[in-house]
Protein backbone atom coordinates (compact mmCIF):
# COMPACT_ATOMS: atom_id res chain seq x y z
CA UNK A 1 0.00 0.00 0.00
CA UNK A 2 1.35 3.04 -1.10
CA UNK A 3 1.31 5.88 1.81
CA UNK A 4 0.88 9.47 1.68
CA UNK A 5 2.78 12.01 3.49
CA UNK A 6 -0.75 13.39 4.66
CA UNK A 7 -1.21 10.38 6.91
CA UNK A 8 2.45 10.91 7.79
CA UNK A 9 2.20 14.15 9.25
CA UNK A 10 -1.35 13.05 10.96
CA UNK A 11 0.28 10.05 12.78
CA UNK A 12 3.24 12.32 13.68
CA UNK A 13 0.27 14.72 15.33
CA UNK A 14 -1.24 12.07 16.94
CA UNK A 15 2.21 10.72 18.31
CA UNK A 16 3.34 14.35 19.09
CA UNK A 17 6.61 13.53 17.09
CA UNK A 18 9.07 15.81 16.02
CA UNK A 19 9.55 17.47 13.46
CA UNK A 20 6.19 16.81 11.74
CA UNK A 21 8.08 17.31 7.99
CA UNK A 22 11.41 15.96 6.96
CA UNK A 23 12.07 18.32 4.12
CA UNK A 24 10.65 21.07 2.66
CA UNK A 25 9.18 18.46 -0.67
CA UNK A 26 7.73 16.07 2.00
CA UNK A 27 5.81 19.19 3.60
CA UNK A 28 4.47 20.72 0.21
CA UNK A 29 3.46 16.75 -0.82
CA UNK A 30 1.67 16.63 2.76
CA UNK A 31 0.00 20.17 2.24
CA UNK A 32 -1.03 19.26 -1.48
CA UNK A 33 -2.74 15.65 -0.52
CA UNK A 34 -4.67 17.34 2.08
CA UNK A 35 -5.63 20.13 -0.22
CA UNK A 36 -6.88 17.06 -2.64
CA UNK A 37 -8.61 14.84 0.20
CA UNK A 38 -10.25 18.10 1.35
CA UNK A 39 -9.62 17.73 5.07
CA UNK A 40 -7.67 20.53 5.68
CA UNK A 41 -9.49 21.59 8.94
CA UNK A 42 -9.55 18.14 10.31
CA UNK A 43 -5.52 18.76 10.51
CA UNK A 44 -5.72 22.26 11.42
CA UNK A 45 -7.65 21.14 13.77
CA UNK A 46 -5.40 18.45 14.92
CA UNK A 47 -2.50 20.63 14.96
CA UNK A 48 -4.15 23.36 16.82
CA UNK A 49 -5.38 21.09 20.20
CA UNK A 50 -2.07 19.05 20.30
CA UNK A 51 0.02 22.76 20.30
CA UNK A 52 1.75 21.59 17.17
CA UNK A 53 0.25 24.63 14.89
CA UNK A 54 3.37 26.92 15.23
CA UNK A 55 5.64 23.77 14.12
CA UNK A 56 4.01 23.94 10.49
CA UNK A 57 6.42 26.35 8.14
CA UNK A 58 4.24 29.60 7.39
CA UNK A 59 3.47 29.45 4.04
CA UNK A 60 1.65 25.81 4.84
CA UNK A 61 0.02 27.13 7.79
CA UNK A 62 -1.43 29.49 5.59
CA UNK A 63 -2.53 27.03 3.43
CA UNK A 64 -4.41 25.04 5.72
CA UNK A 65 -6.20 28.24 7.19
CA UNK A 66 -7.11 28.95 3.76
CA UNK A 67 -8.92 25.44 3.44
CA UNK A 68 -10.61 26.15 7.22
CA UNK A 69 -11.74 29.44 6.16
CA UNK A 70 -13.25 27.96 2.80
CA UNK A 71 -15.64 25.69 4.71
CA UNK A 72 -16.07 28.46 7.70
CA UNK A 73 -18.73 30.11 6.06
CA UNK A 74 -20.67 26.89 4.52
CA UNK A 75 -20.34 25.52 7.69
CA UNK A 76 -21.76 28.37 9.87
CA UNK A 77 -24.92 28.53 7.47
CA UNK A 78 -25.78 24.61 7.58
CA UNK A 79 -25.14 24.86 11.52
CA UNK A 80 -27.58 27.69 11.47
CA UNK A 81 -29.98 26.08 9.26
CA UNK A 82 -29.58 22.71 11.09
CA UNK A 83 -30.36 24.28 14.63
CA UNK A 84 -33.57 25.66 13.01
CA UNK A 85 -34.84 22.01 11.88
CA UNK A 86 -33.84 20.65 15.23
CA UNK A 87 -35.86 22.92 16.95
CA UNK A 88 -39.02 22.62 14.73
CA UNK A 89 -38.67 18.58 15.26
CA UNK A 90 -38.48 19.15 18.91
CA UNK A 91 -41.84 21.13 18.50
CA UNK A 92 -43.27 19.05 16.62
CA UNK A 93 -42.42 15.93 19.06
CA UNK A 94 -40.70 13.62 16.03
CA UNK A 95 -37.84 11.71 17.13
CA UNK A 96 -34.29 12.75 15.30
CA UNK A 97 -30.70 11.42 16.02
CA UNK A 98 -28.33 13.60 14.09
CA UNK A 99 -24.99 11.74 12.24
CA UNK A 100 -21.95 12.96 11.25
CA UNK A 101 -21.44 16.25 9.76
CA UNK A 102 -22.07 19.38 11.95
CA UNK A 103 -22.48 17.63 15.29
CA UNK A 104 -19.47 15.45 14.69
CA UNK A 105 -17.58 18.42 14.38
CA UNK A 106 -18.83 20.61 17.01
CA UNK A 107 -18.72 16.91 19.43
CA UNK A 108 -15.21 15.64 18.41
CA UNK A 109 -13.22 18.30 16.87
CA UNK A 110 -13.73 20.89 18.74
CA UNK A 111 -15.22 23.59 16.70
CA UNK A 112 -18.23 23.45 14.17
CA UNK A 113 -15.79 23.84 11.19
CA UNK A 114 -13.30 21.36 12.40
CA UNK A 115 -14.54 18.90 9.52
CA UNK A 116 -16.18 20.04 6.37
CA UNK A 117 -19.72 19.00 5.03
CA UNK A 118 -22.27 19.61 2.81
CA UNK A 119 -25.04 18.60 3.75
CA UNK A 120 -27.34 17.58 6.74
CA UNK A 121 -28.09 14.14 7.52
CA UNK A 122 -30.75 12.73 10.20
CA UNK A 123 -32.07 9.62 11.31
CA UNK A 124 -35.70 9.24 11.60
CA UNK A 125 -38.09 6.07 12.31
CA UNK A 126 -39.31 4.84 9.55
CA UNK A 127 -42.94 5.36 10.51
CA UNK A 128 -42.06 9.12 11.13
CA UNK A 129 -40.56 9.52 7.72
CA UNK A 130 -43.59 11.40 6.29
CA UNK A 131 -44.27 13.66 9.07
CA UNK A 132 -40.75 14.38 8.33
CA UNK A 133 -40.44 14.80 5.06
CA UNK A 134 -43.94 17.58 5.60
CA UNK A 135 -41.69 19.84 8.87
CA UNK A 136 -38.78 20.22 5.76
CA UNK A 137 -40.90 20.75 3.01
CA UNK A 138 -42.53 23.70 5.50
CA UNK A 139 -39.26 25.27 5.73
CA UNK A 140 -38.76 25.62 1.90
CA UNK A 141 -36.80 22.11 1.50
CA UNK A 142 -37.97 20.51 -1.83
CA UNK A 143 -37.98 16.27 -2.35
CA UNK A 144 -35.67 15.06 -5.00
CA UNK A 145 -36.42 12.12 -7.28
CA UNK A 146 -38.03 9.34 -5.91
CA UNK A 147 -35.62 6.77 -4.43
CA UNK A 148 -35.06 3.38 -5.66
CA UNK A 149 -37.30 0.99 -3.42
CA UNK A 150 -33.73 -1.04 -1.62
CA UNK A 151 -32.04 2.96 -1.03
CA UNK A 152 -31.47 3.76 3.07
CA UNK A 153 -32.58 7.93 3.37
CA UNK A 154 -34.44 10.79 0.96
CA UNK A 155 -33.44 13.91 -0.08
CA UNK A 156 -35.01 17.19 0.31
CA UNK A 157 -32.94 20.51 -1.30
CA UNK A 158 -33.22 24.23 0.05
CA UNK A 159 -32.18 26.77 -2.54
CA UNK A 160 -30.59 30.26 -1.82
CA UNK A 161 -29.71 33.11 -3.89
CA UNK A 162 -26.21 32.88 -3.03
CA UNK A 163 -23.41 31.98 -5.82
CA UNK A 164 -21.31 30.49 -3.28
CA UNK A 165 -24.17 28.58 -1.32
CA UNK A 166 -26.98 27.42 -3.84
CA UNK A 167 -28.28 25.13 -2.22
CA UNK A 168 -28.43 22.91 0.96
CA UNK A 169 -29.41 19.10 1.37
CA UNK A 170 -31.05 17.20 3.89
CA UNK A 171 -30.99 13.30 3.79
CA UNK A 172 -33.39 11.72 5.97
CA UNK A 173 -32.17 8.22 6.82
CA UNK A 174 -33.98 5.45 8.18
CA UNK A 175 -31.88 2.79 7.81
CA UNK A 176 -27.90 3.32 7.07
CA UNK A 177 -27.08 0.95 4.52
CA UNK A 178 -29.14 -0.56 1.91
CA UNK A 179 -30.83 -3.64 3.20
CA UNK A 180 -29.86 -5.97 0.33
CA UNK A 181 -26.29 -5.93 2.14
CA UNK A 182 -27.51 -5.60 5.58
CA UNK A 183 -29.34 -6.28 8.42
CA UNK A 184 -28.70 -3.54 10.63
CA UNK A 185 -30.87 -3.74 13.94
CA UNK A 186 -31.87 0.19 14.10
CA UNK A 187 -33.33 -0.03 17.81
CA UNK A 188 -30.46 -0.35 19.65
CA UNK A 189 -29.03 3.16 18.28
CA UNK A 190 -32.47 4.33 19.38
CA UNK A 191 -31.91 2.70 22.26
CA UNK A 192 -28.36 4.33 23.45
CA UNK A 193 -29.22 7.27 21.47
CA UNK A 194 -28.25 9.98 23.65
CA UNK A 195 -30.57 13.77 24.07
CA UNK A 196 -28.22 16.68 22.92
CA UNK A 197 -28.83 19.46 25.01
CA UNK A 198 -31.25 21.12 25.34
CA UNK A 199 -33.55 19.05 23.70
CA UNK A 200 -35.16 15.75 24.82
CA UNK A 201 -36.24 14.59 20.97
CA UNK A 202 -32.96 15.18 19.14
CA UNK A 203 -30.42 13.21 20.05
CA UNK A 204 -26.84 11.89 19.03
CA UNK A 205 -25.43 8.38 18.61
CA UNK A 206 -23.29 7.21 21.77
CA UNK A 207 -19.59 7.26 21.52
CA UNK A 208 -19.79 3.55 20.04
CA UNK A 209 -22.68 3.78 17.80
CA UNK A 210 -21.20 6.49 16.41
CA UNK A 211 -18.10 4.56 16.07
CA UNK A 212 -19.69 1.42 14.44
CA UNK A 213 -21.25 4.42 12.22
CA UNK A 214 -18.64 5.29 10.80
CA UNK A 215 -17.18 2.60 10.04
CA UNK A 216 -20.22 1.27 8.00
CA UNK A 217 -20.57 4.90 6.30
CA UNK A 218 -16.91 4.75 5.02
CA UNK A 219 -17.13 1.49 3.93
CA UNK A 220 -20.04 2.49 2.24
CA UNK A 221 -18.70 5.25 0.31
CA UNK A 222 -15.78 2.23 -0.39
CA UNK A 223 -13.20 4.23 2.55
CA UNK A 224 -12.13 6.50 -0.99
CA UNK A 225 -11.55 9.95 0.81
CA UNK A 226 -8.85 10.61 3.98
CA UNK A 227 -12.09 12.20 5.29
CA UNK A 228 -13.60 8.62 6.21
CA UNK A 229 -9.99 7.61 7.75
CA UNK A 230 -9.56 10.50 9.73
CA UNK A 231 -13.16 10.12 11.05
CA UNK A 232 -12.87 6.80 12.76
CA UNK A 233 -9.11 7.29 13.75
CA UNK A 234 -10.12 10.23 15.85
CA UNK A 235 -13.24 9.13 17.42
CA UNK A 236 -11.39 5.70 17.94
CA UNK A 237 -8.29 7.91 19.69
CA UNK A 238 -10.83 9.90 21.50
CA UNK A 239 -13.41 7.32 22.74
CA UNK A 240 -11.02 4.04 22.85
CA UNK A 241 -12.36 3.19 26.71
CA UNK A 242 -15.74 3.30 25.08
CA UNK A 243 -15.44 1.16 22.24
CA UNK A 244 -14.73 -2.94 22.72
CA UNK A 245 -13.70 -4.79 19.70
CA UNK A 246 -15.75 -7.95 21.29
CA UNK A 247 -18.80 -6.50 21.40
CA UNK A 248 -18.44 -4.13 18.49
CA UNK A 249 -17.88 -7.61 16.15
CA UNK A 250 -20.46 -9.15 18.01
CA UNK A 251 -22.93 -6.61 17.15
CA UNK A 252 -21.33 -6.71 13.41
CA UNK A 253 -22.09 -9.90 13.12
CA UNK A 254 -25.84 -9.72 14.14
CA UNK A 255 -26.19 -6.68 11.70
CA UNK A 256 -24.42 -8.81 8.87
CA UNK A 257 -22.03 -6.01 9.25
CA UNK A 258 -19.21 -7.65 10.11
CA UNK A 259 -17.16 -8.22 7.26
CA UNK A 260 -17.78 -3.74 6.16
CA UNK A 261 -16.41 -3.30 10.07
CA UNK A 262 -13.42 -5.25 9.96
CA UNK A 263 -12.35 -4.25 6.20
CA UNK A 264 -12.93 -0.31 7.20
CA UNK A 265 -10.92 -1.12 10.19
CA UNK A 266 -7.91 -2.68 8.45
CA UNK A 267 -7.36 -0.25 6.35
CA UNK A 268 -7.13 2.43 9.30
CA UNK A 269 -4.81 0.34 11.13
CA UNK A 270 -2.56 -0.27 7.87
CA UNK A 271 -2.40 3.56 7.62
CA UNK A 272 -1.82 4.45 11.27
CA UNK A 273 -0.34 0.85 12.89
CA UNK A 274 0.54 2.20 15.89
CA UNK A 275 -2.88 2.39 16.89
CA UNK A 276 -1.89 -1.65 17.82
CA UNK A 277 -0.39 0.56 21.03
CA UNK A 278 -3.14 1.51 22.48
CA UNK A 279 -6.38 -0.91 20.77
CA UNK A 280 -4.72 -4.18 19.59
CA UNK A 281 -6.50 -5.34 16.29
CA UNK A 282 -6.24 -9.34 15.72
CA UNK A 283 -8.10 -10.50 13.04
CA UNK A 284 -7.59 -8.30 9.40
CA UNK A 285 -9.62 -8.45 6.02
CA UNK A 286 -8.10 -6.55 3.50
CA UNK A 287 -9.49 -4.87 0.04
CA UNK A 288 -8.14 -6.09 -2.98
CA UNK A 289 -6.91 -3.37 -5.21
CA UNK A 290 -7.56 -0.33 -2.23
CA UNK A 291 -4.69 1.64 -2.20
CA UNK A 292 -3.72 5.54 -1.70
CA UNK A 293 -3.55 5.95 -5.23
CA UNK A 294 -7.57 4.70 -5.79
CA UNK A 295 -8.29 6.67 -2.70
CA UNK A 296 -6.48 10.26 -4.66
CA UNK A 297 -7.83 8.80 -8.06
CA UNK A 298 -11.42 9.20 -6.79
CA UNK A 299 -11.01 12.91 -6.04
CA UNK A 300 -10.70 13.63 -9.59
CA UNK A 301 -13.11 11.10 -10.61
CA UNK A 302 -10.55 9.05 -12.53
CA UNK A 303 -11.85 5.61 -13.21
CA UNK A 304 -9.53 2.95 -14.25
CA UNK A 305 -9.32 -1.07 -14.52
CA UNK A 306 -7.89 -0.65 -10.64
CA UNK A 307 -11.63 1.73 -9.78
CA UNK A 308 -13.60 -1.45 -11.54
CA UNK A 309 -11.56 -4.64 -10.30
CA UNK A 310 -12.16 -3.35 -6.89
CA UNK A 311 -15.65 -2.47 -7.35
CA UNK A 312 -16.11 -6.23 -8.79
CA UNK A 313 -13.94 -8.01 -6.10
CA UNK A 314 -15.75 -5.88 -2.84
CA UNK A 315 -18.04 -9.10 -3.94
CA UNK A 316 -16.40 -11.52 -2.32
CA UNK A 317 -14.80 -9.41 0.95
CA UNK A 318 -16.91 -7.30 1.69
CA UNK A 319 -20.11 -9.04 2.72
CA UNK A 320 -20.81 -11.66 5.78
CA UNK A 321 -23.23 -14.25 3.25
CA UNK A 322 -23.57 -15.44 -0.52
CA UNK A 323 -27.06 -13.59 -0.40
CA UNK A 324 -25.02 -10.70 0.22
CA UNK A 325 -22.58 -11.71 -2.34
CA UNK A 326 -25.20 -11.95 -5.14
CA UNK A 327 -26.75 -9.25 -4.25
CA UNK A 328 -24.22 -6.87 -4.41
CA UNK A 329 -23.56 -8.27 -7.79
CA UNK A 330 -27.04 -7.82 -9.06
CA UNK A 331 -26.59 -4.15 -8.30
CA UNK A 332 -23.13 -4.20 -10.07
CA UNK A 333 -24.53 -5.76 -13.12
CA UNK A 334 -28.54 -4.93 -12.93
CA UNK A 335 -28.16 -1.25 -10.69
CA UNK A 336 -31.21 0.54 -9.66
CA UNK A 337 -31.98 3.33 -11.40
CA UNK A 338 -30.47 6.13 -8.80
CA UNK A 339 -27.52 4.48 -8.94
CA UNK A 340 -27.26 3.74 -13.18
CA UNK A 341 -27.90 7.62 -13.34
CA UNK A 342 -24.76 7.95 -10.85
CA UNK A 343 -22.65 5.73 -13.12
CA UNK A 344 -23.14 7.96 -16.13
CA UNK A 345 -22.89 11.15 -15.14
CA UNK A 346 -19.40 11.43 -16.01
CA UNK A 347 -20.21 11.17 -19.49
CA UNK A 348 -20.87 13.20 -22.00
CA UNK A 349 -23.70 15.45 -21.62
CA UNK A 350 -24.89 13.83 -24.70
CA UNK A 351 -24.26 10.40 -24.24
CA UNK A 352 -27.01 10.63 -20.63
CA UNK A 353 -30.30 9.25 -20.99
CA UNK A 354 -33.38 11.10 -19.91
CA UNK A 355 -33.79 10.09 -15.82
CA UNK A 356 -36.99 9.15 -16.69
CA UNK A 357 -35.62 6.48 -20.15
CA UNK A 358 -36.32 3.20 -19.92
CA UNK A 359 -33.74 0.89 -17.90
CA UNK A 360 -33.09 -1.06 -20.52
CA UNK A 361 -31.99 2.02 -22.97
CA UNK A 362 -30.20 3.08 -19.45
CA UNK A 363 -28.23 -0.35 -18.85
CA UNK A 364 -27.21 -0.31 -22.73
CA UNK A 365 -25.36 2.74 -22.18
CA UNK A 366 -23.59 1.97 -19.17
CA UNK A 367 -22.45 -1.36 -20.82
CA UNK A 368 -21.91 0.91 -23.72
CA UNK A 369 -19.26 2.84 -21.80
CA UNK A 370 -18.03 -0.36 -20.26
CA UNK A 371 -16.78 -2.16 -23.44
CA UNK A 372 -15.42 0.81 -24.61
CA UNK A 373 -13.17 1.45 -21.43
CA UNK A 374 -11.88 -2.05 -21.74
CA UNK A 375 -11.35 -1.83 -25.15
CA UNK A 376 -9.34 1.33 -24.64
CA UNK A 377 -7.68 -0.45 -22.00
CA UNK A 378 -6.46 -3.47 -24.27
CA UNK A 379 -5.16 -0.96 -26.61
CA UNK A 380 -3.22 1.41 -24.15
CA UNK A 381 -1.52 -2.06 -23.26
CA UNK A 382 -0.65 -3.14 -26.91
CA UNK A 383 0.70 0.19 -27.06
CA UNK A 384 3.08 -0.12 -24.67
CA UNK A 385 4.44 -3.69 -25.51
Amino acid sequence: MKHSKAVTLISRIYQNQHPLFDSEETAKAAIDDIDIFQVAPQVYYLLKSSGLLEAVPSEHRSRLKSGVDAVLFQNMLIRSEMYKLLDAFERSGIQVIVLKGIRLSERFFGHFSGRGTSDIDLLVRPEDLDKAVALLERHEFIRYIEDDADHFHTLLNKFYANEDFPLLGVELHWNILREHVSDTDMSSFWMDAEPISPYQLVKELSAKDTFYYLCLHGYNHNMLSLKYVIDILHVLRCCSAEIDYGQLFAQAKSDGNYAKVLIALTIVYDLFPELHETKPLNVRRRWPLWNIELMRNAQFGIRNWRFYGFHLFSAFVAYDSVKQQWAHLRYLLLPPRDYALDLLKYANRSDVPDSNAPMSKIYAKIYKRRLQFWIRTIRAKQKKN
